[in-house]
């Protein structure tokens, strides 16, 4: 009967030790979850802002085509002035030649 309640209470410290190691398994599994649920978070975060990055990049990607297609296009009228000034020095020397010619 002795050899019983000692075998009995001994059965009872092991099981008392698997609860214990059982809660602290459950709980350490818990934090784990918690942890894999943060990351989940941060990865959709992370996604949102690559995301919002591809838009933004491709929004200054075409905003840097326009500019240089006005910057072609504000060259070339700068060559047209530039063109035409000349043509206007150039009748303004033939038109001193001939007035030249006419004073008395």
């Amino acid at each position: 009967m002795e050899q019983n309640k000692e075998v009995s209470s001994d059965v009872i410290n092991a099981f008392s030790i698997i609860e214990s190691s059982n809660r602290k398994v459950n709980d350490t599994i818990n934090q784990v979850n918690g942890n894999i649920n943060l990351i989940v978070s941060k990865m959709d975060d992370l996604l949102t802002n690559m995301t919002n990055l591809k838009a933004h990049s491709i929004e200054l990607s075409e905003t840097s085509i326009n500019n240089s297609a006005s910057m072609e296009e504000q060259t070339a009228a700068t060559e047209e002035v530039n063109a035409s000034a000349y043509a206007l020095k150039d009748m303004a020397i033939q038109m001193q030649e001939l007035i030249k010619k006419f004073k008395v």
